[in-house]
């Protein structure tokens, strides 16, 4: 947990309006009326928040977390994990008071962190870096060179993570966008029906692709599932979670999933990246040519005449 004292928080824009009205009244003066630019730029304006930026010895960054900045004595704490990679979803805005999502914990050993304080006038520094250690409970039996595998690996892993979660999600937005196309070429008039068709193949392609991911079941248990090969949430579960809240060695189990990923998903990958950076692009753009309904996120030709 990290103690800090701030002295003083700067005013937002609405605050420093909102005395100078108070001021005009007092003295009977009139109060002149706020300008919409005014008012635009103070609903726009994010209230003061403090970063703390924890790096390593070596000055390497490792976590970043915020908080809202009030004055006084004040309290923060980490929860010694590094950042998750997992990707963010249609509900995640920008939110400097948000809940810090967490990944795998980090080496025991000496780290430094240092506060800064975020204005509209930009990024100020509040303190140099500060050294605190971050100590193993005795109860843990591995040992620094087993720690040092262990860190190791969660790193390759976290990065595939963000990989694989990141290409997951990416494909079900190509699944949905492909449904919205073949809405659109339903009430396009100039559309053929081979639109229907060619729509319909590229979205059994992606159905397919997704159950590679995903295990598909029609049992209320997955015991009643048939027996079939691991999908690829199933392996990247054993790489992810594992040692979530374990500090033991590196299981042989967690090395045999992490490496048939890394053999198996680049292919996948690139499928998922060519229906999306072609297939679906070039039907968009057969169907802009006809003049079809815009889809959400789509940008619509410049036409002028």
């Amino acid at each position: 947990t990290f103690t800090y004292f701030i002295k003083e928080v700067p005013k937002t824009l609405k605050e420093v309006r909102q005395e100078k009205e108070k001021e005009l009244f007092k003295d009977g003066k009139p109060i002149p009326q706020a300008t919409n630019e005014e008012l635009r730029e103070e609903k726009n304006e994010v209230n003061p928040y403090l970063v703390f930026t924890i790096t390593e010895m070596n000055n390497n960054e490792i976590r970043k977390l915020t908080a809202e900045a009030k004055k006084g004595i004040q309290r923060l704490t980490w929860d010694l994990r590094y950042e998750s990679l997992n990707p963010l979803n249609d509900k995640d805005k920008f939110d400097p008071k948000a809940k810090p999502k967490s990944s795998t914990l980090v080496f025991p050993g000496k780290y430094k962190v240092a506060i800064s304080l975020v204005t509209r006038e930009g990024e100020k520094k509040l303190s140099e870096n500060v050294e605190f250690n971050v100590v193993p409970l005795n109860n843990k039996f591995a040992t620094k060179a087993e720690r040092e595998e262990l860190i190791a690996f969660q790193q390759k892993a976290n990065s595939l993570t963000r990989t694989i979660s990141g290409t997951e999600n990416y494909l079900k937005e190509l699944i949905s966008k492909v449904d919205k196309i073949k809405q659109q070429i339903l009430i396009t008039p100039s559309a053929t029906y081979e639109f229907l068709t060619d729509a319909e193949q590229l979205e059994k392609q992606l159905d397919d692709i997704y159950l590679l991911f995903n295990r598909e079941s029609n049992f209320p248990s997955t015991e009643e599932n048939p027996p079939s090969p691991m999908t690829i949430n199933e392996r990247l579960a054993v790489v992810k979670y594992t040692h979530y809240r374990s500090t033991e060695p590196v299981t042989e189990k967690e090395k045999v999933n992490y490496e048939v990923l890394v053999d198996e998903f680049p292919a996948v990958y690139e499928r998922i990246k060519n229906m999306g950076e072609y297939v679906v692009k070039n039907l968009e753009t057969k169907l802009e040519k006809l003049g079809a309904p815009v889809t959400p996120g789509q940008l619509p030709e410049l036409k002028l005449n």
